[in-house]
């Protein structure tokens, strides 16, 4: 055989620097796409922290320190926050109630995350009044500060997946065991 034939395992290198280019440029556009998405990450951390300590330009003087002007939509949508909390917790007491009744009495799984559920619910309705009564005692005194409350929702969005994905597993578990 002849020293220059090639075969398709062995590359005479010429192939090779075409290969060396090609990923060379990948690794180049990968670079780029990191750096952008980096820098508009950055852009978009800075701008949700300037909306987050915004402060309203609308602040008048009466020579006692600063007073905001409290227009009637800060009122209505602090009332519109604390029916919807209502809502959430009506709503899931009613599930909660309804999967009690729904119930055998034999069937403690389904009675025991009824009262679960029934937990959940009084905590939301707490929680939803206690931010009403919060963000009240705030638009009454015409603060200038933060009204918006983060960790409320998330956990009881948590808490209340947890629970969902709890009695899921606790039933598919009674489900095998039950199978013959």
């Amino acid at each position: 055989m002849d020293a220059t034939e090639t075969t398709p395992l062995i590359s005479n290198g010429h192939a090779e620097s075409g290969r060396q280019r090609q990923s060379s440029g990948v690794l180049q556009l990968a670079r780029a796409t990191l750096q952008d998405v980096s820098e508009r990450t950055i852009r978009l951390a800075r701008s949700m922290h300037e909306l987050a300590s915004y402060r309203p330009l609308h602040v008048h003087s009466t020579g006692k320190g600063p007073k905001l002007k409290i227009e009637p939509k800060v009122w209505f949508a602090n009332e519109r926050t604390w029916i919807s909390y209502l809502n959430n917790s009506i709503l899931l007491g009613t599930l909660s109630i309804a999967l009690y009744n729904a119930a055998d009495k034999t069937d403690t799984v389904a009675r025991g995350f009824a009262y679960v559920y029934a937990a959940i619910s009084l905590l939301i309705l707490v929680y939803g009044f206690g931010l009403y009564q919060w963000r009240i005692t705030l638009i009454k005194r015409k603060d200038a500060g933060h009204f918006i409350s983060l960790i409320g929702p998330l956990t009881i969005s948590v808490t209340l997946f947890s629970a969902v994905l709890v009695n899921f597993i606790v039933r598919v578990h009674q489900i095998r065991k039950d199978r013959p």
